[in-house]
């Protein structure tokens, strides 16, 4: 029998019964198409989180804090250890002052954080309008979306306003280790010009620390550290740890996201196979259905 008699004969009741057919293959086909589809959307939704909350610096940075002992303090002498250790590329520490902000007739309290530029890049953050901290402006401030709503403004009214601070910095103890009081009311008369905006709920403003250094500030909330590469941040961690101080990274949540988002593709997998083999199914009871009606052709 020659090949285009055995194709016609394949393809017969393509013709007979083209209903029948056509629904086993759509079946067939719509349970690939799941399969395909819910893995991808897993991918998908893990990539597109991932792409919001990192940034390849981000990955390679530390987030050190003080331990709710208290007995380390992040002061400028840790800071100068830090930058020191092996593998260490760059240190930003921040502080933060409770602070009464001024726009023309308005005032509002906030929370600054005196920051280098690179605070921001190496935590993550992305302007969504106007640009982040740099060191041509230092007198370029930052906001969080919540500011804008706290002054009754939108973000685009406050872009390129002008901002001046009452600053309540905290006393350092004197001689005998007690605290006079508990802040002192610093008024800066200097402008901060808003120059960009970060999407954020909390009332925040971050002011670039050099036009700070007035204030001797001499203890800082936070310190970012960026290493060279993996293998040396955890190197950097473990040292840092013996120094009694805490440690996170956001590649720690990474790899948390990307263990939650395994099961998850795995779990749709699941539903995609089901449907596949629901439509398998069907292709095999239409399979059997045309044996039996051809029972006497095959003999």
């Amino acid at each position: 029998m020659r090949f285009i008699d055995l194709f016609k004969l394949s393809t017969r009741m393509f013709k007979a019964r083209t209903s029948r057919t056509l629904l086993t293959v759509l079946g067939m086909s719509i349970g690939i198409a799941a399969i395909l589809f819910l893995v991808s959307l897993g991918e998908g939704l893990r990539s597109t989180l991932l792409e919001r909350i990192t940034t390849s610096d981000s990955l390679l940075t530390l987030d050190i804090s003080e331990a709710k002992s208290g007995i380390i303090s992040l002061n400028r002498e840790i800071i100068k250890k830090l930058e020191e250790m092996p593998g260490v590329e760059e240190v930003s520490p921040a502080f933060q002052i409770n602070a009464q902000g001024h726009i023309e007739d308005l005032s509002a309290d906030l929370v600054t954080f005196g920051t280098k530029p690179s605070f921001l890049k190496l935590g993550g953050y992305k302007a969504s309008k106007g640009n982040l901290l740099n060191d041509t402006d230092p007198n370029g401030i930052i906001i969080n979306s919540a500011v804008a709503q706290l002054f009754g403004k939108t973000t685009d009214d406050l872009m390129g306003k002008e901002m001046t601070f009452t600053f309540f910095v905290p006393k350092s103890e004197d001689v005998e280790g007690n605290l006079q009081s508990n802040f002192e009311l610093v008024k800066d008369e200097k402008k901060y010009k808003i120059i960009g905006v970060i999407e954020g709920e909390d009332n925040v403003v971050y002011i670039n620390s050099s036009s700070l250094e007035y204030l001797n500030i001499e203890k800082y909330g936070q310190v970012k550290v960026k290493s060279r590469n993996t293998t040396e941040m955890n190197v950097i961690r473990d040292s840092i740890l013996e120094q009694g101080l805490l440690v996170s990274s956001l590649s720690d949540t990474v790899d948390q996201a990307n263990q939650i988002f395994s099961v998850v593709r795995i779990i749709l997998m699941l539903f995609g196979t089901i449907a596949l083999v629901v439509s398998a199914i069907g292709m095999f009871n239409t399979m059997t259905i045309t044996l039996l009606e051809r029972t006497e052709e095959i003999g």
